[in-house]
C-alpha cells in the first residue's frame, strides 16, 4: 500500500476503488434548509406557540376534538354495564381549548420527566410541579389520554396498519413540507 495516497486510490488491489457497475444517480441538494422564506419573514418576534400553530393547525385541533368525542361515545355505548363510579361514565365532551391544554401538557411531560404520571399532580414539594394542576385535573387528563383519537372511522381501511394516525401523519407532513425544509444530512433510526 502506498502510504501517501488516500484509501480510494490504493494500488495494491486490496482496498477501496472507484464505484463499478450500476450506481444510483445522486441528485444535488440545492434547497436552503430550515424555515421557509415566508416563515422567516412573517414570524419575526413571534412566540413559540405561534410557531407551534404553523404545524399543528386549528383545523387539526378541531378534528382531534371531533374524533376524540366520537370515540368516547363509542366506548361508553360499548360498556353500558360499567359501574356508576367508573371514570368512563364521567366523560364530558372535550373542546378546542381543552385539547390545546391537553397537548400542551403532553409537551410539558416530554420536557419535565417524572417517574409516574400521578407525580405531575403531586403536592409533594420535592417531586410535584404546580403547572399541571393549573391546566386540568389528573382524572380529566387520564380520561382524555384514554379517549384521545386521531381518526373518525376505525372500521374502514383496516388493511392500512397506520389507519388510526394516517390523517394526522398526512396533515403534519403537509405542514412541514409547506413551512420547513429539512437538511440534506437528516437521518432517521440511526443506531450508532
Amino acid at each position: 500500500m502506498t502510504p501517501d495516497l488516500p484509501d480510494h486510490t490504493r494500488t495494491d488491489g486490496g482496498g477501496w476503488g472507484p464505484p463499478e457497475g450500476k450506481q444510483r444517480r445522486l441528485i444535488a441538494f440545492t434547497d436552503i434548509s430550515g424555515p421557509s422564506y415566508a416563515v422567516r419573514s412573517t414570524m419575526v418576534n413571534k412566540s413559540p406557540s405561534d410557531f407551534y400553530s404553523l404545524f399543528v393547525t386549528d383545523d387539526m385541533l378541531h378534528f382531534f376534538v371531533s374524533a376524540t368525542n366520537q370515540y368516547a361515545i363509542e366506548q361508553i355505548t360499548m360498556k353500558p354495564n360499567a359501574s356508576a363510579g367508573a371514570r368512563i361514565k364521567q366523560w364530558v365532551p372535550t373542546n378546542y381549548t381543552e385539547m390545546k391544554k391537553f397537548l400542551g401538557m403532553l409537551l410539558f411531560m416530554g420536557v419535565v420527566k417524572l417517574p409516574k404520571l400521578s407525580d405531575y399532580w403531586s403536592k409533594d414539594e420535592v417531586i410535584g410541579h404546580p403547572f399541571p394542576r393549573t391546566a386540568m385535573s389528573r382524572n380529566r387528563f387520564e380520561i382524555l389520554l384514554r379517549m384521545l383519537h386521531f381518526s373518525e372511522d376505525d372500521e374502514k381501511n383496516k388493511a392500512d396498519r397506520l389507519h388510526r394516525v394516517r390523517k394526522l401523519m398526512n396533515d403534519l407532513n403537509e405542514c412541514f413540507r409547506q413551512h420547513y425544509t429539512a437538511n440534506e444530512d437528516i437521518c432517521i433510526d440511526d443506531f450508532i
